[in-house]
This record gives C-alpha cells, structure tokens and sequence, in this order.
C-alpha cells in the first residue's frame, strides 16, 4: 500500500482532505494542523497546484475537481486495505489452552504453541497473553 509506505503520498492526502474539509486562506493554517512547517507545507501545495490537484479560489486554498477525485481514490484505496487486513488479522476472544504450569483462576497468562499445541505459563510474558478462568 502506497499510501502507508510513502511520506510524500500520505502527506499529499492529507492535505488535500484539510483543505477539503476545511477553509484555509493562509499556508500556516494548514502546516500547523498537518504538523510540518510552511516551508514544507508551501512545498506541497506548489506540487499539488502543479499536478492539477489544488488552485486558490476566492482567496482560499482548494482541492480542484481532480484534487477531490485524487483524495476519493486513495481513501478508498485506503479503507480496501484497512478491511483486508482487519480480516486477516486473528483476534480470539476466548481459547482454550494447556497449562504448562501450575495456573490458578485469574492469573495472567502467557500462550505459546508447542508441537502444535496452545500451552499456558502463569508468569511466563508473551505477546499472546490472557487471563486464567476455571
């Protein structure tokens, strides 16, 4: 995913979105809502007024149609991504498991697979981690 990889691309969506949701008449406004400085933020806005994708309107910095598309394109782009991984993703609620030591209700486990099997450690940490229910 472009969007995530690229410092440039990301920064060029979100500007694009400020000045999409917002109304902005000076540079500054923008840079400090986006956390860089106006320099870089001037930077940017000459790039995307070059690429067609913003113009100063009536005073105020603006995505153009295509700019809007643009931003439409990679949010979506963006959500695709962002439900494939959620799916991907294996988040378990509950499990059972083996202890491999001695586990009393309540304790905080750690879970670790041995030869195929989900094995328990009271005390033991791990990025998998739980609690103990009889």
């Amino acid at each position: 995913m472009e969007l995530l990889r690229n410092l440039r691309a990301s920064t060029r969506v979100l500007f694009l979105y400020e000045v999409t949701t917002s109304r902005h008449s000076r540079l500054r406004t923008i840079a400090e809502r986006l956390g860089m400085t106006v320099q870089g933020c001037s930077d940017y806005a000459h790039g995307l007024e070059r690429d067609g994708l913003l113009a100063m309107v009536d005073g105020e910095y603006r995505a153009t149609k295509r700019g809007v598309e643009f931003l439409h394109d990679r949010l979506v782009d963006l959500r695709s991504f962002v439900e494939r991984a959620r799916r991907e993703m294996a988040f378990i609620e509950t499990t059972a498991a083996m202890a491999g030591n001695t586990i009393r209700n309540g304790n905080h486990v750690g879970l670790f697979m041995e030869d195929g099997v989900l094995v328990a450690f009271a005390g033991r940490s791990s990025p998998s981690s739980g609690g103990a229910d009889a």
